[in-house]
């Protein structure tokens, strides 16, 4: 299911992310780190991704409430590829999982 809503943030539209996103995230790009109103404002300016696939996934459980995600991201934009070593907390607040921490290393 995790694995499932993280593809959303890759492919999703700024009310996946609004949906999805926790109050207190922090979305860590080269350069920047945007908080739950950037990272909305950030994906309805971008165009999306049209595909991205995962490798060399893992998965950490760190309690019954937090769970690690870590892969290897291959993404295109337009006739742009992107690579990406990416880390991605979630939380669970209220019986529903929310990314809270986003990271991604090119």
């Amino acid at each position: 299911m995790l694995w499932q809503r993280e593809h959303g943030f890759w492919m999703g539209d700024a009310e996946y992310y609004r949906r999805n996103l926790s109050e207190d995230v922090l979305m860590v790009f080269p350069g920047m780190v945007l908080d739950r109103a950037a990272s909305i404002e950030a994906i309805a300016a971008a165009p999306r991704w049209t595909t991205v696939i995962f490798e060399d996934q893992r998965s950490v459980v760190l309690s019954g409430e937090v769970v690690v995600l870590h892969y290897r991201a291959t993404a295109r934009r337009e006739e742009f590829p992107y690579h990406a070593l990416a880390t991605s907390v979630y939380v669970k607040r209220d019986d529903t999982w929310r990314l809270a921490v986003h990271q991604q290393t090119p």
